[in-house]
């Protein structure tokens, strides 16, 4: 009778064993970090959207920097074109101020951390997504942005963290996704301590990318860690509409036996 009643159990049991694990942030946090959200409309700013123009100038316009305010607190502005490209534009750059600091994001958002590449030049415009966080004693202003090229095939979008001190940007770095629908599974969740060793890091989902690579904060910049990645695959349902559709989307099945992370997945 116990054999019977073990059978039974394992039946019921074993299915539950063969699902695959997905991906999920909450299951890969070792180490929480207070994450503050504060939105800012900027729709109500300076025509924020509407003076930022997605094509190039035309004869009866020639492109001029402008200055956006993101943020009164911290004083946050974007400097940029109002046009895109303008050959007879004198500083094509892009600028971030932060308070009386100044970083260039166009050199910024070119060399980003995670390596997304790109073979043109850099417009975008911040969503009005602004975080702010702590770390080992350092402060962060984490700010989300989006490609302004309405006319590209692949939109991308961006994450620009800095670290702060008073009113001064120590360091500025930048992280992108390629989403074809513009949606990016890039948030502050991929920030944290994922193996507890007291070093901030990144954790680099991106659709379709079959491996999620850790960046950690060393020296003053993000360093892929080699050793330890997770393998991701498309579940059956994926698969089934990637035969129908073109979109994108991220990978949500761990494989667990190609994966090599600092714990049991």
């Amino acid at each position: 009778m116990s054999q019977i009643i073990k059978f039974i159990l394992l039946i019921l049991i074993l299915p539950f064993h063969c699902f695959a694990k997905k991906f999920r942030f909450i299951d890969f946090k070792r180490d929480t970090i207070n994450i503050n959200h504060k939105y800012v409309d900027l729709n109500n700013t300076d025509y924020y959207g509407d003076k930022l123009r997605a094509f190039g100038s035309d004869e009866n316009h020639h492109s001029k920097i402008v200055n956006f305010r993101i943020s009164d607190n911290p004083a946050i502005i974007h400097r940029c074109n109002d046009t895109l490209m303008d050959v007879d534009s004198n500083n094509q750059d892009e600028y971030l101020c932060y308070y009386h600091d100044t970083i260039n994001l166009t050199k910024l958002l070119f060399k980003n951390s995670n390596g997304v590449t790109s073979n043109v030049r850099i417009a975008l415009r911040f969503t009005g997504h602004n975080y702010t966080f702590s770390f080992q004693d350092k402060s962060y202003l984490l700010l989300m942005a989006e490609d302004r090229r309405f006319y590209r095939n692949v939109l991308v979008s961006y994450m620009v963290l800095l670290e702060v001190k008073d009113e001064s940007i120590v360091h500025g770095y930048a992280f992108a996704d390629t989403p074809e629908d513009n949606t990016s599974e890039q948030t502050p969740n991929c920030f944290g301590d994922f193996n507890k060793d007291g070093i901030l890091d990144f954790l680099d989902w991106r659709k379709m990318e079959s491996k999620i690579s850790m960046f950690s904060l060393k020296d003053g910049a993000f360093v892929r860690n080699t050793e330890n990645y997770i393998i991701v695959e498309p579940s059956k349902k994926q698969r089934r509409y990637m035969e129908n559709y073109d979109d994108q989307f991220n990978f949500e099945n761990i494989n667990r036996k190609k994966s090599k992370w600092f714990y049991k997945l």
